[in-house]
């Protein structure tokens, strides 16, 4: 791998000047997608060094690094794009013919005024992404894939230019660079005498705030009140994955009686593994519970979730939870009641929009 630094980042490392590589490592395809720019930056208050690929300006955080961690700096390298490809679902035999972790990380100058400004842009859009920060953890594992979502000066997605050129590392040369869990999970609405339900296919590697989303679009929500995923059935604590961890949020749970977790950095596959049932609390007002089950798992080739079907349709927004719902169908199916036409005026407002299977999915496409 070559790693062309900023002088600051040399400078930490202790590399000297005649230690470093004169000219360019890789400069031919495939070969040159093995070409980063590296940089030490300040980060959430501490410091970090930022990755950017030269090809495809694909960029890498290492987040609170500590004077041990850059004695290890080419170890970590390693382990920071290892990470970021595993959670865009590359296959394992693809990853480890792209790093060839044998040959070592070679170190060199940046390459130029033009590329130090891409670097800066990639920068820029980790930072943009800092609720996906683990701050407990130096190789991060959403940063990566949240950044390279956004089109970058080159015109295309980093994420998807990545990989496809990944796929001249591919040793056995399939279809697609990408293999990963698929859970199959239907998300009923709890609401008696209702059949209310979607369901859906999510990869494993998606955050709890992905799945949220999902929720969201699939029954048509809002996404205009408060909400929250709990796991009851554990063996010890239950667990509680909130929407964020901003002080005010975290002051109305209690760590005492519950695991907190946060579902920006909260992956599926870190719950679907030991448990197949999460609620999901939309509205605390309404209080709209959705049971999600886990009923599969499949392989995919592909790092995005689906829409498979459903039955149902929601109750309208704000109608004030269960009791309030059953008064609005009756008003609603009485043309003689009071409340009809104001019932009907309002829910037009509220109700969920009908859309359908191809419409769910160009939506569900786009969440990241």
């Amino acid at each position: 791998m070559y790693i062309q630094c900023t002088q600051a980042l040399r400078k930490k490392i202790d590399s000297k000047e005649e230690d470093l590589f004169k000219g360019e490592v890789y400069q031919h395809y495939p070969n040159s997608l093995r070409a980063w720019h590296g940089n030490l930056i300040r980060y959430n208050g501490k410091q970090s060094v930022v990755l950017m690929n030269d090809e495809t300006r694909y960029g890498v955080l290492l987040f609170g690094m500590k004077a041990k961690d850059f004695k290890k700096m080419d170890e970590l390298i390693f382990e920071g794009i290892r990470v970021a490809l595993e959670m865009e679902g590359v296959r394992p035999e693809v990853i480890d013919e792209y790093l060839q972790v044998d040959k070592g990380v070679v170190y060199g100058k940046t390459k130029n005024r033009s590329m130090v400004a891409k670097f800066n842009s990639t920068t820029r859009g980790l930072q943009m992404s800092h609720r996906a920060l683990e701050e407990d953890r130096i190789v991060q594992r959403s940063l990566s894939r949240l950044e390279s979502r956004y089109p970058a000066g080159h015109g295309g997605y980093p994420y998807a230019l990545l990989l496809t050129n990944l796929h001249a590392f591919d040793p056995y040369k399939k279809k697609s660079v990408i293999e990963t869990p698929l859970y199959q999970l239907k998300i009923q609405l709890e609401l008696e005498g209702h059949a209310i339900y979607r369901r859906v296919a999510v990869p494993a590697l998606f955050t709890f705030r992905q799945l949220h989303k999902i929720i969201q679009v699939t029954f048509d929500w809002q996404d205009s009140h408060l909400h929250l995923f709990e796991i009851q059935n554990t063996e010890e604590k239950p667990i509680q994955i909130l929407m964020d961890n901003e002080p005010e949020t975290l002051s109305h749970f209690n760590e005492e009686t519950h695991e907190i977790k946060i579902e920006n950095t909260t992956f599926l596959q870190d719950v679907f593994t030991q448990y197949n049932q999460v609620q999901y609390t939309y509205d605390y007002g309404d209080n709209w519970v959705h049971n999600i089950e886990l009923e599969k798992i499949t392989m995919s080739n592909q790092l995005e979730g689906e829409y498979l079907g459903g039955a149902g349709e929601r109750p309208p927004e704000d109608v004030g939870g269960e009791s309030g719902f059953n008064e609005y169908l009756a008003a609603i199916k009485d043309a003689k009641d009071p409340d009809h036409e104001r019932m009907k005026d309002w829910a037009k407002s509220q109700k969920q929009k009908p859309m359908d299977s191809e419409e769910l999915n160009r939506r569900i496409r786009w969440i990241f």
